[in-house]
């Protein structure tokens, strides 16, 4: 349509608001009715200045509705000075060219910046317009006059701290235009923007500032509000003067982030306008949106809205034109997959079948990541089980079975996967991805409850034994029975007859007949009975038995596994070993069972293949045969998964496996004419075997202790670590024993601790204490080692704590013996593990405790212990997390507190309070050091107070 215009100028001497010239448009919108007449252009110029091009219709006389629009707006300005003006003319003169100039800065990161550099700029009249970013690029666009100096605008932008970056990038454009279509109004629109990062209300007013500031919002019933709770910003306005784009991008560039953002239009519908909403699947990008929304813009189609995050694409349309059907086959012609949206459906499932690529649903593929790590990692261990069983073992157990059930439902499901992709299709088979983590879940779970239960009753052992004391007082009685003298040996040593003499406190070290004093004792451990039973002469006592008050001589009736506690030890054992007739039979049917249900699984698949080519018509059209008869035969497979947990037994599956293979005779047999690399690795297998008792007994029956020892003349430093460690192990062993001393082992391991590497020097003390534990006469051993002890204690010198902690272990057991004791004290070991005692390593602390306590038996050693200051750090080893530096301290500081001066020191740095949590402990060992440290306090202390009333 042809249409004719006019231009009307409204100058600065019109009563305008002081944000004059943009407020003074939306005056001029209000006052003249823009239902008649369309401004196609509303610019605002310099000067404070505003023209208003009046566009009208051809048929319309110009003259006379540009006097009227006159009249209308000199009215309500009250003022003349507004004209007509020739279009022309105007667009030659000087006061239409505006420059729009960028200048790019660093050193702004926040609102506080921007608003400086706006406020710089704004306060010269030159400058019309002026908008601040912070991303993608910090930069600043202002639109001014020709006039203005830019030279000077960046020197004072970079008086304020900021660095201008380049040229300034300036070009000659109109300073602001608002378009609308002809003969339509502007479409006003409410948008609601949903954000993330604002934290108080300094984050509101910023925001509600800037938007303030933009034009738009000065228009006629616009505006803008945000608030904190919830995050969010809800603007009306004008179509065509700001969008929902610009307003997002305001938000980001003053530095939050945006969630969600929603327009509506806020006009009046007419009846045959409509909206519908519909979900569409299989969107994946913004490409898919802009596509759809392209495609949907068919005549009728008024608005498209496409939102990749809901799934939702909302159009208004004309019910003259096209309809919601005709919308969906739009849709559904473009590739995707939609249907009407109601906002009571539940739409989780419907997103899970949306494929993420061809032929896999999201569901499918969500399964496939989760089942994967499942079925390699965490079942690695039934694959490993299986491969031994099969390979070595040659028999077929509960690993195969779980092996062939998991395996089965995984790898059908991917073959499933693989032809849904190569036929494009999501509707072809099933997948049994959550079968294969089901039944490894299960299975895991029901390993884990047996070995909770073996947990329990290895603890259970473990206390029985530690009621045993590891060292016993013998006595040699001449043919009176008057005592000769006492001598301290193991518990091990002791013979069937021999006179022990027990002390107040101490535990009975085997069964005996009391043969001189009186007593109670306290033998609730073995009766439940916890009223002390009094002791005479002739009476029998037991071992791990307390004797609680008079000292008892007692003749040894039965030593060693004779002992009663010894028994109920082996009792125990035999309780968690033992098989009880039911288990027998599973065993039994186990040896058949994996074949059997192999073979039920062969007999299904055939069966039913027989069916299949009797009857047809039973096979689904979605499957092959094959396939349909291959889902039953892995069914048979998966059911029989789960009895792996009732065939779940106690047993020592790997020792038997062990030796069933003779693998520790074939690890000897390598320890000859190996390569030292190949070495290595061999010996430290046999360290690890040697770890356990029965691995032990095998490496010894292996003739195994030979060649070890042999190897502590080598050079290699890693080979001697592990034979050290290999040759301490078993020296647990008491036979194992007898043959390294034998074959002079301790000398080549003390010859060990003069080695510089560190490593070696620690392995070698390692394993020198179990050889002291364990050797017939250790007393006489160690002394037969010309210079071993001053060589020993030389090394609490070291600076590795690995090699501290295993000296001070050696230590403990060196001092052991009387004679042993005095060389080292003369060497000056307690000053020196009294410089440790400073240490805040557990490990150390645990071992020197038990040196400290140890080295209290000789002379003035607790003294002396306490004159280099070791006994206050010993009391802070009490506040440690590690229970067996409890027990360690406790029994140390019970041997320093002998000496008065030091029951004053730790009672200054509150040992009773730590002492007392410790009273009550299950721990025996802890229990008795803790209350004789105690007690021997309290006798201090009433000495004291009866010499202070004398």
């Amino acid at each position: 349509m042809s249409c004719c215009s006019e231009t009307i100028k409204v100058t600065e001497s019109t009563p305008l608001l002081s944000d004059a010239p943009f407020n003074c448009i939306g005056q001029c919108i209000k006052v003249l009715n823009v239902n008649s007449t369309t401004f196609s252009t509303i610019r605002s110029g310099v000067n404070e200045l505003v023209y208003l091009e009046i566009v009208l219709k051809k048929e319309s006389d110009l003259s006379v509705v540009s006097n009227q629009c006159l009249k209308k707006l000199r009215k309500h300005f009250e003022s003349e000075d507004i004209n007509l003006i020739d279009d022309d003319a105007l667009k030659h003169s000087d006061e239409y060219d505006v420059f729009t100039t960028t200048l790019h800065l660093t050193g702004m990161y926040c609102i506080k910046c921007t608003t400086a550099v706006e406020k710089l700029l704004l306060n010269d009249t030159r400058v019309k317009f002026v908008e601040t970013f912070l991303k993608p690029t910090q930069k600043v666009v202002f639109k001014h006059e020709s006039s203005l100096d830019l030279r000077d605008i960046k020197s004072k932008i970079e008086g304020l701290g900021f660095v201008v970056v380049g040229q300034p990038e300036t070009n000659n454009e109109k300073l602001y235009e608002v378009k609308s279509e002809a003969n339509a109004q502007p479409n006003k629109q409410k948008t609601i923007i949903h954000l993330n990062g604002m934290s108080c209300a300094s984050c509101v007013n910023s925001l509600e500032s800037i938007f303030k500031s933009t034009r738009a919002f000065d228009l006629p019933d616009t505006s803008v509000s945000v608030s904190l709770f919830p995050q969010k910003v809800v603007a009306e306005y004008y179509s065509n003067s700001i969008d929902e784009k610009t307003l997002i991008k305001k938000c980001v560039d003053a530095g939050f982030d945006v969630i969600l953002s929603h327009t509506e239009s806020l006009l009046a519908e007419d009846s045959s306008k409509k909206k519908v909403e519909f979900l569409v699947f299989g969107m994946t990008c913004s490409s898919c949106v802009a596509t759809l929304e392209n495609i949907l813009r068919v005549d009728g189609v008024e608005d498209v809205s496409v939102n990749l995050l809901t799934k939702k694409a909302e159009i208004a349309y004309d019910t003259s034109k096209i309809g919601p059907r005709e919308l969906l086959d739009i849709i559904l012609d473009a590739g995707f997959e939609a249907e009407l949206y109601k906002s009571n459906d539940s739409n989780f499932l419907k997103e899970m079948e949306e494929e993420v690529f061809r032929g896999v649903t999201r569901e499918t593929f969500i399964s496939l990541l989760l089942a994967t790590p499942c079925q390699f990692i965490l079942g690695w261990r039934f694959f490993k089980g299986a491969y031994v069983a099969l390979f070595k073992l040659k028999s077929a157990n509960m690993d195969v079975l779980v092996v062939l059930g998991t395996s089965s439902a995984y790898f059908y499901s991917i073959y499933t996967i693989t032809k849904n992709v190569y036929n494009d299709s999501t509707k072809d088979g099933k997948i049994f991805f959550e079968t294969s983590v089901f039944l490894i879940f299960f299975i895991l779970f029901g390993r884990y409850l047996e070995a909770l239960a073996k947990g329990k009753t290895l603890e259970t052992i473990t206390k029985l034994l530690t009621l045993k004391p590891d060292r016993a007082t013998l006595i040699n009685l001449d043919a009176e029975f008057n005592e000769v003298n006492q001598s301290e040996i193991h518990v091990d040593l002791v013979e069937l007859g021999d006179f022990l003499k027990i002390f107040p406190g101490s535990r009975f070290p085997t069964d005996g007949i009391v043969v001189k004093g009186e007593s109670i004792c306290d033998e609730s451990i073995l009766s439940g009975e916890s009223f002390p039973v009094s002791k005479k002469v002739g009476d029998t006592c037991f071992a791990g038995t307390v004797n609680q008050s008079g000292v008892l001589l007692i003749k040894a009736s039965k030593v060693g596994s004779e002992t009663a506690l010894a028994r109920i030890v082996k009792l125990v054992e035999d309780a968690q070993t033992s098989k009880a007739p039911i288990q027998s039979l599973v065993d039994k049917i186990s040896r058949i069972f994996v074949p059997f249900v192999v073979t039920c699984s062969i007999l299904t698949f055939v069966t039913w293949n027989i069916i299949c080519n009797t009857y047809p018509e039973v096979v689904p059209s979605t499957v092959t045969q094959f396939e349909f008869c291959l889902s039953f035969a892995i069914s048979v497979l998966v059911i029989a998964c789960p009895c792996a947990l009732g065939l779940a037994i106690p047993t020592a599956e790997n020792v038997l496996a062990f030796n069933k293979l003779n693998t520790i005779k074939r690890l000897v047999g390598l320890m000859e004419n190996q390569p030292e690399d190949v070495l290595v690795n061999v010996v430290g297998a046999l360290g690890a075997c040697a770890k356990s008792v029965e691995g032990r007994s095998s490496i010894r029956e292996s003739n195994g202790i030979t060649p070890l020892v042999n190897l502590l003349t080598g050079t290699n430093q890693a080979l001697l670590v592990n034979v050290t460690v290999a040759v301490g192990e078993s020296a647990l062993d008491t036979d194992s024993m007898a043959i390294i001393d034998r074959l002079d082992g301790v000398r080549l391991l003390w010859s060990l601790l003069k080695s510089p590497n560190p490593h070696v020097q620690a392995s070698a003390a390692w394993a020198i204490s179990p050889c002291i534990e364990h050797a017939k006469d250790a007393g006489e051993m160690v002394r037969s080692f010309v210079g071993g002890l001053e060589l020993i204690v030389s090394l609490l010198k070291s600076e590795n704590v690995e090699v501290l902690a295993s000296v001070c272990a050696a230590i403990a057991n060196i001092a052991r013996d009387e004679e042993n004791l005095a060389v080292i004290t003369d060497h000056g070991v307690v000053p020196m593990l009294a410089k440790l005692s400073n240490t805040r390593n557990d490990k150390l602390r645990k071992h020197l405790s038990e040196a400290i306590a140890r080295c209290c038996h000789w002379g003035n050693n607790r003294v002396a212990f306490g004159t280099a200051s070791a006994v206050a750090p010993l009391v802070k080893y009490l506040r440690s997390p590690d229970e067996e530096v409890h027990r360690s301290t406790a029994r140390a500081l019970h041997q320093l507190s002998m000496d008065p001066d030091n029951c004053i020191t730790m009672h200054e740095h509150g040992v009773v309070q730590l002492l007392l949590g410790m009273v009550g402990s299950t721990d025996t060992a802890l229990q008795e050091a803790a209350a004789g440290t105690i007690g021997n306090i309290r006798r201090l202390a009433l000495a004291s107070e009866k010499a202070a009333m004398a």
